[in-house]
């Protein structure tokens, strides 16, 4: 069973399924676990299929398909039986690389916007540690939600050197690692554009991403994992000032 993405579905259009597919994918490179996801393309036999539960589904697309996960909610008391506790710390990094608003974000001087179902602790099986922490839903990554975006401006110097914290729930700070944070800063580091527009040249012509918001895109992306990798940790584990020995 999986939920389908498809572009006429979704607010914002092809926007959203590019950012969801770019985040997915970037995620994986920093080794957070998404469930396992794939571009579907809904043929003539898929809209026939769907027709009796949905009448004003007629046309061929390319979508996005990720497989569903039973999940149990999150709470404070079931993340301390979290199996993969690296991930606290590897999902502030990412939702801070891809400025992923969905999951956790605090805006300075208002409240903070708190999307725990975007947080998927998947029963393993196991006793001990019976959860498998997992992150979806990257469709409004990169700020792609607002009614202004637009990539060919959107990924100027002033995002790309954004400051400020993502996905760092309360509830992750304790758990968070710092010889993790360490290993995640060094990958984000070593991210360079031919990994990156390998990425973007999976992506389907039909939805529409011209070739200057490519390029503006890839040059985003990499650019931010440096500044990322370079500032992060500090935020994180500040050094304390011992004023007498």
């Amino acid at each position: 069973m999986g939920v389908l993405k498809l572009p006429s579905r979704c607010i914002g259009g092809p926007v959203c399924l590019i950012s969801e597919f770019v985040g997915s994918c970037l995620a994986s490179l920093l080794e957070v676990p998404v469930p396992d996801f794939a571009l579907i393309r809904a043929d003539r036999d898929f809209v026939e299929m769907m027709r009796p539960f949905d009448e004003s589904f007629d046309g061929e697309e390319v979508g996005f398909i990720s497989q569903f996960e039973a999940a149990a909610p999150f709470t404070p008391q079931l993340i301390q039986d979290v199996k993969n506790r690296d991930c606290f710390t590897k999902i502030v990094f990412l939702d801070t690389w891809i400025r992923n608003e969905d999951r956790y974000f605090k805006k300075t001087g208002e409240s903070s916007s708190r999307n725990t179902n975007n947080v998927l602790l998947v029963v393993n099986g196991q006793a001990k540690e019976p959860y498998t922490l997992k992150a979806i839903d990257h469709s409004e990554a990169f700020r792609s939600y607002l009614p202004s975006f637009k990539m060919e401006d959107h990924f100027g110097q002033q995002a790309i050197d954004d400051p400020k914290i993502y996905g760092q729930f309360p509830e992750f700070t304790p758990l968070l690692d710092k010889e993790v944070a360490g290993r995640v800063s060094e990958r984000l580091a070593s991210i360079n554009k031919p990994e990156i527009q390998a990425i973007f040249g999976r992506i389907p012509k039909s939805w529409k991403l011209t070739a200057s918001a490519k390029k503006a895109f890839i040059t985003f992306v990499v650019k931010r994992a440096a500044f990322v990798a370079g500032t992060l940790v500090g935020k994180l584990f500040p050094e304390k000032i011992t004023l007498f020995d």
